[in-house]
């Protein structure tokens, strides 16, 4: 399915999200955005994306709100939203003076042939390359004794 989708040039930007994201679940996501159209589109004035897919790793964006929840910043989506709009040259990131270029640790525009060389995985962090180490965050009181640690144990794999 995943090299139909590619090779259909059906894939225009893959966005992996971090963990605990949902309060439901603490594995992460991923974002699958597909189109049909990723020509200029004539009035539109759009950069020319056929062939090409974005990735954007977000695994290591977002703060916790408690010790099993997630939230991205409006900072983070700001990030990720106008990558992809410099990446697709839309309206809005021609009048923000933004122009999409390659981040390592973050986003990455492949084209359909580097998809293949990858036999056509559409994880993120298989592009993107190393970024920044993400920091895991203590929990905000220490605790002693092994009732205490068994609790956190507990909390992590529930």
């Amino acid at each position: 399915m995943r090299q139909a989708m590619v090779e259909a040039d059906l894939a225009a930007c893959m966005v992996a999200l971090p963990p605990q994201l949902f309060r439901t679940t603490q594995i992460p996501a991923c974002l699958w955005f597909l189109t049909k159209d990723k020509s200029p589109q004539g009035a539109k004035r759009l950069d020319d994306r056929r062939g090409k897919t974005l990735f954007i790793d977000a695994r290591g964006m977002g703060e916790m709100v408690d010790r099993t929840q997630r939230t991205l910043t409006e900072a983070d989506l700001a990030k990720i939203a106008g990558t992809y709009q410099a990446w697709r040259g839309t309206a809005s990131a021609r009048e923000a003076n933004l122009a999409y270029q390659d981040e390592s640790g973050f986003c990455f525009s492949a084209d359909v042939a580097t998809v293949r060389e990858h036999e056509y995985a559409l994880a993120p962090a298989r592009y993107v390359g190393v970024g920044p180490p993400v920091i895991v965050e203590p929990p905000a009181v220490p605790r002693n004794g092994s009732a205490a640690l068994m609790k956190d144990l507990y909390a992590i794999f529930d």
